[in-house]
Formats: structure tokens, sequence, C-alpha cells
């Protein structure tokens, strides 16, 4: 899905992503783990001896239950979802957050290096961070959770080389 606003007249995305899928399964195991302990202690609680048969303490849980699902699951959810990198002709934009938007861009032309970190779970599940140096003041931009790293970092690269050949300069890449 192409940010058509994010865009300047001739600029073109190259490609773009989100954050690997892997930052999916924690929220998806809370919300599993939420639902069966959720249920499982609301029905105990209705039939538990004494002072915990209260009704006061099934709000309470179904409150902590609410908790638990809006900061474990729904909140890394919509981070994940409304996190995008996108790869242009001119530059690299990244973009995080919903209701509060954090981004950052850097113009192809002054990146430096590419450099990619694949842990090894990472090997296994096909994700990285890509460290993108740059010749600006604004130093490093560190993009954490991308698939297939090591396609992208090659596509950065070539990118970079098309970028610089269309200058016409013949600047490293």
């Amino acid at each position: 899905m192409s940010k058509q606003p994010l865009l300047t007249d001739g600029e073109v995305v190259e490609f773009e992503f989100r954050p690997h899928w892997r930052g999916l399964i924690v929220p998806v195991l809370v919300l599993v783990a939420l639902a069966f302990a959720g249920t499982w202690f609301f029905f105990w609680l209705s039939t538990a001896p004494g002072p915990l048969s209260w009704p006061v303490w099934r709000w309470l849980l179904v409150a902590a239950g609410v908790f638990i699902l809006v900061w474990r699951v729904l909140l890394p959810l919509i981070r994940w979802n409304t996190s995008r990198f996108t790869f242009t002709n001119r530059r690299v934009i990244v973009r995080y957050g919903s209701l509060r938007r954090t981004g950052r861009d850097m113009p192809l032309v002054k990146i430096t290096d590419a450099t990619f970190d694949e842990p090894v779970l990472g090997r296994m599940l096909n994700y990285g961070t890509l460290h993108i140096a740059s010749a600006s003041d604004e130093g490093e931009l560190t993009i954490a959770d991308v698939p297939n790293i090591q396609v992208v970092q090659r596509d950065l690269f070539q990118l970079m080389q098309r970028t610089r050949e269309s200058q016409g300069g013949s600047e490293h890449a």
C-alpha cells in the first residue's frame, strides 16, 4: 500500500514493508492465555468458597483482563499495523505510531553505508535489524524487525547506486 501523500513530485515507491510478523507472536499468545485463564478464573470465582465468590472479585478480574488486553495485545497490534518503512527512488521513509506519529526521512544521496544484524532466531524466521549510516548530522537510522533483511539491504544498495548514477556521480555504494 503506497503512501502517496508522503511522496514529492517525481518520487516513486520502490518497495515498502511493515515490521516482521514475529511482532505479532507475543500479542497472540497473550490473547489466547488471557482468554483461557480469564474464563477459568471467572467461573471458578463464581463457585469459590466464602468471600472469593463475591461479585466484586469477578469485576476486578474483568478489569485486570481488559487492562492486559489493551496493554499487551491491542497496543502492540496497533503499533505493528501502523509502522511503515518505505524506500523510494530518492529517500528512505520511516513512520511509526497511530495517535502520536513519529517519522524520519533519509535521502539516498546521504547514505554512506547499510549493514544488517541477523540474530539466530532472525535467521530461522527471516528478519533482522537494518543500520543505515548517513553523512548528515542526524547519524544512523536503525530499523528493527525488517523482513527479508538481506534482500532489503541488497535492494537498498541498488537504489543508492541508481541514485548516484542518475546524478552523474560514481561515488562508492
